[in-house]
């Protein structure tokens, strides 16, 4: 109940910062991901065999991105506040989460410096670009799950059930399918092994587990978005 708490108290501060932005309206790249989605009579999870706007070749490959404008074409049709709502909500999500890791990473003062990371991230002034403009909400749809990964991964290491690990994976794969940078998930489970959470030996099995069943995904990955995408690396 108190995290449903602190996450309401963190979309009340979010939604008065960014209070001016309810009344913009589509920019740029809003507008083909909002037409394909628009105009596209295919199920959805033909989203996951295509590129953002619908097609093969170019472009990038986000098939969540594209799918939360699904949802939300289908809710509120193309009213851009509906959009901005939605923007919104998961940058409050993101700033909740990265407090809650900062308060089972750190070791004293957790509730001072969980408080402290999510209000700043929250607040950062270089984060308005992701809220602001709506086919930036890769970056905050990656962030949500490459933070629940740690924080999974983090419980996985300090209680040993798979559980955890599944929920790690989870989120990683969502990750992936929401922008690029979440391929940085393993490097940020290393550093979590190295420095907090991993008393496993090294050259026990299960502390590479995590690794590779990443690697297996993010090789999954860059196929699906070579396919789609005709690009491997860039």
């Amino acid at each position: 109940m108190i995290y449903i708490c602190l996450l309401v108290g963190v979309w009340a501060i979010v939604s008065a910062v960014y209070l001016p932005v309810y009344g913009s309206f589509f920019l740029s790249d809003d507008f083909p991901i909002i037409a394909a989605v628009q105009n596209d009579m295919k199920p959805w999870y033909s989203y996951l065999s295509t590129n953002i706007t619908g097609k093969l070749g170019g472009g990038i490959y986000r098939p969540l991105v594209r799918f939360s404008f699904l949802l939300n074409y289908k809710l509120g049709r193309l009213e851009p506040r509906g959009y901005y709502v939605f923007n919104i909500f998961i940058h409050a999500l993101v700033s909740f989460l990265v407090g809650l890791l900062a308060y089972k990473i750190v070791r004293e003062y957790k509730m001072y410096a969980g408080i402290t990371a999510g209000l700043i991230f929250a607040l950062a002034g270089n984060h308005g670009e992701a809220v602001n403009w709506i086919s930036s909400r890769g970056d905050l749809l990656a962030a949500v799950f490459i933070v629940s990964a740690l924080i999974c991964h983090l419980r996985f290491r300090e209680v040993g059930k798979y559980r955890w690990l599944y929920g790690a994976l989870i989120f990683f794969c969502l990750g992936l399918l929401s922008k690029e940078m979440a391929t940085t998930v393993p490097l940020l489970f290393f550093i979590i092994d190295l420095f907090y959470a991993c008393a496993l030996p090294w050259r026990a099995f299960k502390r590479w587990v995590p690794y590779i069943a990443c690697i297996f995904f993010a090789v999954v990955y860059i196929l699906m978005r070579n396919y789609t995408t005709h690009i491997v690396l860039g």
